[in-house]
């Protein structure tokens, strides 16, 4: 409908090219690019139609099933976040490509383009306002100055690495964040008689089993230990004073019974 209308306005023939739908709004940037890409890879101004950034397949891939299944493969990868599968889908790319003669290579750097480009936003999005190491247009112009299906791929592979090291790094980050916050969590209401793993998992709103995990993982000792030690120095700091009463202290550091 807006080719139509467009046309009809500017009485002359008009091309439109889309990207991909993206789950998140700040991405709407990649679509962007994906489309201005699939407008000056293919060179098709003027030609009143409608034009995908996925409709960049090379026309000689379009007949080999293999190369067609493994495109799709590599789209579900980058929609899931699975760099690892993504590197080994890329490597089964080049070996297809390798064993099909009839592509060519500017038609594979075709397609490089068009995977970097999901690369090269999977890689912003996880980095989230790091100063980038490589832009998008130096990374353009690095990949049309290839010659070779080898240093296509050693540069998808890079960008894969490149975006699985920063996705590993962010979660780092937040499993430090997390186990920081539950410790903190604990430290102000280790008082509380009903204070178990699973409240304390509520607060920072992950799963039980995933918080004893991070503990043992991070601080190299399990919720049940650490709460113990925060009770117990307490109650040591309490019963230096000769005059508490033991039952006090028990309630006052989250036990009922004194004789525990």
């Amino acid at each position: 409908a807006i080719l139509e209308q467009l046309e009809a306005q500017l009485e002359n023939s008009v091309t439109i090219t889309i990207g991909r739908t993206y789950r998140n709004l700040f991405e709407i940037s990649t679509s962007f690019v994906e489309s201005r890409l699939a407008m000056d890879m293919k060179h098709i101004m003027g030609t009143s139609r409608v034009y995908s950034i996925d409709d960049t397949i090379p026309s000689t891939m379009q007949n080999v099933n293999i190369l067609n299944e493994l495109n799709e493969e590599f789209n579900s990868q980058i929609r899931q976040e699975l760099p690892l599968k993504v590197k080994e889908t890329l490597e089964q790319l080049g070996m297809a490509i390798t064993e099909n003669k009839n592509i060519p290579l500017s038609e594979i750097k075709l397609l490089t383009l068009k995977y970097s480009t999901s690369l090269y936003y999977q890689i912003k999005k996880w980095k989230k306002g790091e100063e980038e190491s490589l832009s998008m247009t130096a990374l353009f112009d690095h990949i049309l100055q290839l010659e070779s299906l080898q240093e296509m791929s050693e540069t998808l592979q890079g960008l894969v690495d490149e975006w699985s090291d920063s996705m590993d790094k962010e979660k780092n980050l937040n499993h430090h964040s997390l186990v920081d916050n539950a410790m903190a969590y604990m430290n102000e209401n280790f008082h509380d008689l009903t204070l178990t793993q699973q409240k304390v998992a509520d607060k920072v709103f992950v799963s039980a089993p995933y918080l004893s995990n991070l503990f043992k993982l991070e601080k190299g000792l399990n919720f049940g230990d650490y709460l113990l030690e925060l009770r117990i120095t307490r109650a040591m700091e309490l019963l230096r004073d000769q005059n508490a009463k033991v039952y006090k202290v028990a309630e006052s550091v989250g036990y009922s019974n004194p004789q525990y």
